[in-house]
């Protein structure tokens, strides 16, 4: 292989990948950034039908004091953060979710008085395994998690908690039936009612655009609308990568801020793993995905009085069915009942009637992969189907915001292929690794920045065993942690043990 003009080679504009490259860049490091989409920011960018701006992925983030921290590395300027409200729009309640711990606590002793001892003594918990988490130094703090661990919270509340709309409200913070660990719903509390969900003032365009900026600016090269197709390894070791349809990129270290198994069942040939790796990714477990509506909006001929006091509603039909994603089609009346999230994306502006709405409920990727013969192709039913989902979950939205189906201008639909060919993300993952209990059975993320392979490291939500942070948070974490490693010359790990990854 020809010699390295680059120290180090980032697979990947996202935020990990972004922040690793600023951070190596400003330490003096020659940095070559692929992006294989023509703007930066991966899944956290947005995008643009019909005049009217809608996200690719996340809304906004949790943890700032992390994510501020991980900024003045770069250095980048941390945004100005607005708190983004939630609602429970569900089980005849309309329940704000971003309260102090015991403002909710009390809230829900009034709502549910038969389970007022259950409510406080969950609170109490939740707060007793914060503090563990932030003390994990303490024998005794971790001896708590590790207790806690052992079962799921579903099993933990259905000892504690006679109500079931109850169960699902606290075991989900929303309308679903509890299934994480008990240490990571507790996270998810805290995430929710103390350190609070943010949206960058400008949106989460202008957040990443920052990034990509201080990268830039600290002297990394961005180069978009180069895809990676390998990573080069010779003698256990990667030296570059190789560009789709191009050259080869000789480096000195790697960072792919691809997920796990794009980068080692697509960019690294399985000859340079050893099997039981090879199995133990190909069986990790990611979380699923999602079906999207994003609708452009006359704000002027729908009522989003519900949204003067929320930003998003969590939302559930009484007595709905779940949809059954192994059907050939799903029945309407079933994805209408099913858990929906409802977000005012953008409200209108001073002089304009122009507003966004986003809707999004969990859909099965195996479901839309048969509209799929090849990559990057579909079926002549697939436009017409998505845009009938699409359309069902807006008449349910209007339940919530009066008047919406006759306000729509643009609808656009996204399924898990979208996620997976424009957001990058295996099976159409949107959230890292699977918070399932049976899959992550951590009481806290485990670091999975170095690899198995000498000089390549891994960035971005699945660099961390659980979004314990929240997902840009962790993000940003492990961009720190892998331009640490580089850095550091860190040596590769032996054994790696992944979500969900044991299981034969």
């Amino acid at each position: 292989m020809a010699e390295s003009r680059w120290d180090t080679v980032v697979i990947g504009a996202g935020v990990g990948g972004l922040v690793a490259a600023g951070i190596l860049a400003r330490a003096g490091r020659k940095v070559l950034v692929l992006e294989r989409n023509r703007h930066s920011g991966g899944t956290a960018a947005s995008y643009t039908r019909g005049g009217f701006s809608f996200p690719m992925g996340p809304l906004g983030f949790s943890s700032p004091r992390v994510v501020q921290a991980g900024l003045e590395r770069m250095p980048a300027p941390m945004p100005t953060l607005e708190r983004a409200r939630y609602l429970l729009h569900a089980f005849g309640l309309r329940l704000p979710l971003s309260l102090p711990l015991a403002q909710l606590r009390d809230r829900l002793r009034a709502a549910f008085p038969a389970d007022d001892q259950g409510v406080s003594i969950f609170f109490e918990q939740v707060e007793r395994l914060g503090r563990a988490m932030d003390r994990l130094e303490d024998p005794v703090e971790r001896a708590l998690l590790e207790r806690a661990a052992l079962a799921p919270a579903g099993d933990y509340l259905r000892d504690l908690i006679l109500d079931p709309a109850l169960h699902r409200v606290l075991g989900s913070l929303g309308a679903r039936e509890p299934y994480s660990g008990l240490p990571l719903l507790a996270a998810m509390w805290r995430l929710m009612c103390r350190e609070g969900i943010w949206k960058p003032r400008g949106g989460m365009d202008a957040f990443v655009g920052s990034l990509a900026a201080a990268a830039e600016a600290a002297g990394a090269k961005m180069l978009l609308g180069a895809e990676a197709a390998a990573i080069e390894i010779e003698r256990g070791r990667a030296r570059g990568v190789a560009i789709a349809g191009g050259e080869t990129i000789p480096a000195g270290a790697v960072i792919s801020n691809a997920d796990y198994q794009t980068t080692f069942l697509r960019l690294v040939d399985d000859r340079h793993l050893t099997d039981e790796f090879f199995q133990e990714v190909f069986n990790a477990r990611p979380t699923g995905s999602i079906l999207q509506v994003a609708l452009g909006l006359d704000a002027s001929a729908v009522d989003l009085t519900a949204f003067a006091a929320a930003d998003r509603i969590v939302y559930r039909r009484e007595e709905a069915a779940e949809p059954d994603w192994g059907a050939a089609a799903v029945d309407p009346a079933e994805l209408a009942g099913a858990e929906l999230e409802i977000s005012l994306w953008s409200r209108p502006e001073p002089g304009s009637n122009r507003a966004s709405l986003v809707i999004r409920t969990e859909a099965e990727y195996a479901h839309f992969a048969r509209y799929r013969p090849a990559p990057k192709q579909r079926l002549a039913s697939y436009a017409g189907y998505k845009e009938r989902l699409g359309r069902v979950l807006a008449a349910e939205a209007e339940r919530v915001a009066p008047g919406l189906t006759g306000a729509v201008r643009v609808l656009d639909v996204a399924t898990p292929l979208t996620f997976e060919e424009r957001g990058g993300r295996s099976g159409g993952s949107v959230a890292g690794w699977s918070w399932d209990f049976e899959d992550l059975a951590d009481f806290t993320g485990r670091e999975l920045v170095r690899t198995p392979i000498a000089g390549l490291y891994l960035a971005g939500c699945q660099a961390y065993s659980g979004l314990f942070l929240g997902g840009v948070p962790t993000a940003v974490l492990s961009g720190v942690k892998a331009a640490e490693a580089v850095l550091a010359g860190a040596a590769p790990v032996e054994t790696v043990s992944l979500p969900g990854g044991q299981r034969r």
